[in-house]
């Protein structure tokens, strides 16, 4: 059995040229300060970039509706330094997330809680309830003309 062996080499790094500026910028800049290979931030890049999209893109091809979705997989060593440059860059998204399930979970908690309006309307329910009652069982007493004041 033949195994080849690849170590990384720069020049087979993919080319981000094709990027917008501001990717380009930010994957060089993660790139050179965590000291790690530019795959290393272009995968996150392109899947943060996948994740801000979300499902507003879809993809109508021969009669399936799909929504675009990117996978990103980062092979290397355990000393390759992959999580780092991931971390730096999903970090914005992390930061939007976490604001958007405080927001959500602050409205479930007030959702959630017992108000005043509510014993009130409890109340006045309870009443109405006995009251219609009374005044079924009245008219049932003079329908059937039975009382009991013999």
């Amino acid at each position: 059995m033949c195994v080849e062996i690849i170590s990384f080499n720069a020049e087979l790094s993919p080319p981000i040229y094709g990027l917008p500026q501001t990717m380009q910028s930010i994957i060089r800049e993660v790139s050179k300060k965590r000291q790690a290979a530019i795959d290393f931030a272009l995968g996150p890049a392109l899947g943060a970039a996948s994740i801000a999209i979300g499902s507003r893109i879809v993809l109508d091809a021969y009669g399936y509706s799909n929504r675009l979705n990117l996978w990103i997989m980062m092979i290397g060593r355990s000393t390759a330094n992959k999580t780092a440059p991931m971390k730096d860059i999903y970090a914005p998204l992390y930061k939007i997330n976490n604001r958007l399930f405080d927001e959500y979970s602050a409205k479930v908690e007030l959702w959630q809680q017992p108000s005043v309006v509510t014993a009130k309307q409890m109340s006045w329910a309870m009443e109405v309830a006995y009251y219609s009652q009374a005044s079924q069982l009245r008219m049932l007493v003079n329908i059937t003309g039975s009382s009991n004041t013999t």
